[in-house]
């Protein structure tokens, strides 16, 4: 389930959901657990910001090696995961 707009395809990622999708030149995977979100293959180095659902941004920084991104601390609420020209949905719950 995706969108184009504005140049970044926006993709709503459900929880316990793995969606395969191309961030940058690379297949990567990316799901969310209750505490974290995954980007499986992800290109260590890749920029990616967290936005709140009114667009403000939260958190910003570079994809490291795991590719596990934390989000334990944000409060309940629908947020955006931006990954190079790729825009992700999530709710956290």
């Amino acid at each position: 389930m995706g969108c184009v707009s504005d140049s970044y395809e926006f993709t709503v990622l459900p929880e316990n959901s793995a969606h395969t999708v191309v961030v940058g030149n690379t297949s990567c995977v990316v799901y969310q657990s209750s505490a974290a979100l995954y980007v499986e293959n992800g290109i260590a180095g890749t920029a990616c910001r967290i936005l709140a659902g009114s667009g403000s941004g939260m958190s910003s920084g570079l994809l490291n090696g795991s590719g596990v991104i934390n989000i334990s601390s944000l409060a309940k609420g629908y947020y955006v995961l931006v990954l190079s020209n790729r825009s992700f949905s999530f709710v956290k719950k």
